[in-house]
This record gives C-alpha cells, structure tokens and sequence, in this order.
C-alpha cells in the first residue's frame, strides 16, 4: 500500500513518459516489498508534482536542470533491508529508463524511503496495522513481527 510522491520539472516529462514511471515505480515498490503486484495495484498510490522551471534550489541557488525526487512511504515492516536497497535502486533506474541514458544524472535523482510506524496509516476512517496492509497487498511482514506490527484486537 505504497504511496509514492514524485517531484518532477514541469514539461521534462511528456504524459506518456509520466504514466510508465508510475506504472514502474509501482512494480518497483510491490517488488520491493515481496507483494502480489495485482493486489497491491488498487492500493498503490502515485502522484506527480511538476515544479515551474526554476523553482528548485541548489546549494542556496537557482537550477534549471531537471531534479527527480521520489518520496516512497512504505508501512513499517513489509519490506526488509534488501527490500527498501531494491527500491531506492528500483526507483533510481525507472527514472533513467524513462529520461533515457543521456538525460539522465544520477546525482539529480534522489530517493527517500519513509517508513511508517504501524497504526499510523489511515484509510476508510481507520488506523490499519503494519500486519493488516501486508495482508491487503498480499505479503508478508519481513521479519518475526514485533508486537507494534501487529494486527490490533481491539
């Protein structure tokens, strides 16, 4: 039940070009986190913010050149170590895929991996367990649960 926030310049990317990275960073992110990729689709979330030319800061000044940044939540526990290496790696070659070889610097590509605690994802008005997304995406937690992970009985 990923949800993966891209941050692109406006018009680097054709609309084409933006759905095949959703389409990968969402293989990457089910793959990443050992899922059933059609069961995850439903619940993996991507979207796409295009920043006006400019509007990035580097070191305090103005860059024109194109910057990707992909924040990618992930609900703690479901993906291990290996996992989370996958998805930054994953992430990192589904934008040079997509921006092509010659466009692409790895530099100007980052990846931030946010883990978050069980029972601190909502949807439907509830607070869903690590154990309960890794049940809806049809995986496993990556390691012996702690007790936090864990579906809540109340």
């Amino acid at each position: 039940m990923p949800l993966i926030e891209a941050k692109v310049q406006r018009g680097a990317l054709s609309d084409e070009q933006l759905d095949d990275l959703a389409t990968r960073l969402t293989e990457v992110a089910s793959d990443a986190e050992g899922s059933d990729l059609e069961k995850a689709k439903p619940v993996t979330w991507v979207t796409v913010d295009e920043y006006d030319r400019g509007h990035w800061q580097v070191g305090g000044e103005r860059s024109d050149d194109p910057r990707y940044l992909i924040h990618a939540h992930l609900a703690a526990g479901i993906a291990d170590e290996a996992g989370k290496d996958h998805l930054v790696a994953g992430m990192t070659d589904a934008v040079r895929e997509v921006v092509g070889e010659d466009a692409f610097v790895p530099m100007a590509c980052w990846v931030v991996v946010d883990e978050v605690p069980s029972r601190h994802w909502g949807a439907g008005g509830s607070r869903l367990s690590s154990a309960e997304i890794a049940n809806v995406v049809g995986a496993e937690l990556a390691e012996a649960a702690p007790e936090e992970l864990e579906a809540d009985d109340d």
